[in-house]
């Protein structure tokens, strides 16, 4: 696995009391990677992912809970996009964390050990950006994945 500045492994209380205040419950992978690592920080990519007392406040924040239901906030780019875990499959997406719109979210990774493993050093080279569709009737969704 690549180098990341790691916390202290979360405990089972610490993972549980997130699910509680947050009403959800985590996908397996994600709680494992929490047992393993409360967070961490990626210095090459600027990456972070939230410790569990990190949490619960980025997903009020940024109104996650409410705009995207299913999915919370786990980390950012340090660029201003976060990166989500969408609750049901563990699959990971990233957003510019001012458009919480789940149908614009990009898909990045299956899981949370691959997006470790191989593309959290390539993050800034993802595009997540939304094109705009120039051609599409007036009162449609005027924005599209390129």
């Amino acid at each position: 696995m690549p180098s990341f500045d790691k916390n202290a492994p979360a405990t089972d209380s610490e993972v549980k009391a997130l699910e509680k205040h947050i009403g959800i419950r985590l996908p397996e992978t994600y709680f494992q990677f929490l047992k393993s690592s409360n967070g961490l920080y990626d210095p090459d990519s600027g990456c972070s992912l939230y410790a569990t007392h990190e949490l619960a406040e980025r997903n009020q924040t940024y109104s996650v809970l409410r705009d995207a239901p299913g999915y919370v906030l786990i980390g950012d780019d340090g660029g201003g996009r976060g990166i989500l875990i969408r609750v049901a499959t563990g699959e990971i997406f990233m957003i510019g964390l001012a458009h919480m719109v789940p149908d614009d979210f990009t898909l990045v990774s299956n899981d949370i050990p691959f997006f470790l493993q191989h593309q959290i050093k390539q993050i800034h080279e993802m595009d997540t950006s939304l094109k705009y569709a120039p051609n599409e009737a007036v009162g449609k969704d005027i924005w599209r994945h390129k």
